[in-house]
């Protein structure tokens, strides 16, 4: 059980409790068991910059002192800490494994070699905290968000990370082992260095991931319900899933090719109003816009995203006005694409490239059409640009029919 006199002591409030602390720096708090539902023991200054700041120069986790409570090396062993408000909160140290902390606000917070083993944490608010070296085993932080929050040679085995909010969370150097993170949300998260082995990640949300862990192995992408299917990559789990589920991916398959436009161009700043027109015309036409804007020179992996996005759409448009990349765009994808047409615009008045004759012995180019200004560009796409690319996958059509039939005749 708690002591009654730590306990009375934190009951009094922040400044009452950090001034005790600060007189009997040998005495350890013992809260293990106490009833703490709802308290208060926020700092007054929420933002916690300033002490990130140290943290990112190098300085020690318990050398940074914070605005909350000094709640470090306290024995909260068992606690109820359930919709508890501990912002700003120093916990290093703390022992709170096997306490409830549901809906419990730690945001802000530093804990550093904390023991959250067994904790009900669920539905916990722990944005921007900073875990460090801590232990949470077996922890339940089931639909708990952690937005922006950092952990650093933390371990997570048997961890029930349900539903979690990690947008923009950094793992470094963690060890994720036999967890659940189902249906959570990775958007910008970063796992540099660790491990992610032997966990449950089916429907994870996953969006711009920097994933560079040491060991990755052994993660399930189906529900309960169904065989096991495991994968050893995160960034691959949710298109392979999709893959699995082939009747899905072939209408998303059918959709986008059906419906999906590839614009090139470099659009910089004065002619950005000529992109979003370009854009909202397509749509209103059922079409689904991807654009790549140019500005700068591409790389080969942009040149790739390109070419497998030019297979994917039912056609490409290509503003070769002051085209900087675009030569080396279309030089990969056009051999390739002899079904896909390539309609190439230019503004009137501007030179074409030299080189650009050569595309015209590929089946899939148009003749270029040359557009006056931004109103002209939505005229011409919608009366000359639409119609002709129709006319020319329907004669594509037409000459796959005929050497389908031929086949048949000659009984291939």
């Amino acid at each position: 059980m708690s002591n009654p006199e730590h306990l009375s002591k934190l009951r009094a409030g922040v400044g009452v409790w950090n001034a005790w602390r600060a007189d009997n720096p040998g005495i350890k708090p013992d809260l293990r068991g106490a009833d703490l539902q709802r308290i208060r023991l926020c700092g007054g200054d929420r933002d916690a910059e300033h002490y990130l700041n140290k943290l990112n120069s190098g300085q020690n986790l318990r050398d940074v002192r914070r605005d909350g409570a000094d709640l470090r090396e306290v024995d909260f062993r068992g606690a109820n800490l359930t919709s508890s408000i501990l912002s700003l909160c120093d916990l290093s140290g703390a022992d709170l494994s096997e306490t409830i902390m549901a809906r419990t606000l730690v945001d802000s917070c530093i804990l550093h070699e904390t023991n959250l083993c067994w904790a009900c944490m669920d539905e916990a608010d722990a944005n921007n905290a900073i875990f460090s070296e801590c232990n949470l085993d077996r922890a339940n932080l089931g639909k708990s968000s952690f937005t922006a929050a950092r952990f650093s040679q933390c371990s997570f085995a048997q961890t029930s990370l349900f539903q979690c909010d990690l947008s923009s969370v950094e793992f470094k150097d963690c060890r994720i082992s036999d967890s659940d993170m189902t249906y959570a949300r990775l958007v910008r998260t970063r796992f540099i260095g660790g491990s992610l082995v032997d966990s449950n990640i089916y429907g994870v949300s996953v969006w711009d991931v920097q994933a560079e862990l040491l060991h990755s192995a052994n993660l399930r992408i189906t529900p309960d319900e169904e065989p096991t299917v495991t994968v050893d990559d995160l960034d691959i789990a949710q298109f392979l899933y999709l893959v699995l589920e082939n009747k899905r991916l072939r209408g998303v398959i059918e959709g986008m090719t059906g419906r999906m436009v590839l614009i090139l161009g470099r659009f910089i700043q004065e002619r950005k109003l000529v992109l979003d027109a370009l854009r909202n015309q397509l749509r209103q036409l059922g079409y689904i816009a991807v654009l790549f804007d140019f500005d700068k020179p591409a790389g080969r992996d942009v040149t790739e995203t390109v070419a497998l996005l030019a297979h994917m759409s039912r056609f490409v448009l290509a503003d070769i006005t002051d085209p900087r990349s675009i030569p080396q765009e279309l030089q990969r994808i056009a051999p390739s694409l002899p079904s896909v047409p390539i309609q190439p615009l230019i503004l009137e008045g501007s030179a074409v490239y030299s080189m650009f004759a050569d595309f015209g012995g590929y089946a899939s180019f148009l003749p270029p059409v040359v557009y006056r200004n931004d109103d002209d560009l939505l005229e011409v796409l919608r009366n000359r640009v639409i119609p002709a690319i129709d006319a020319r996958l329907a004669e594509i059509q037409k000459r796959r029919i005929e050497f389908d039939n031929a086949l048949s005749r000659i009984g291939a």
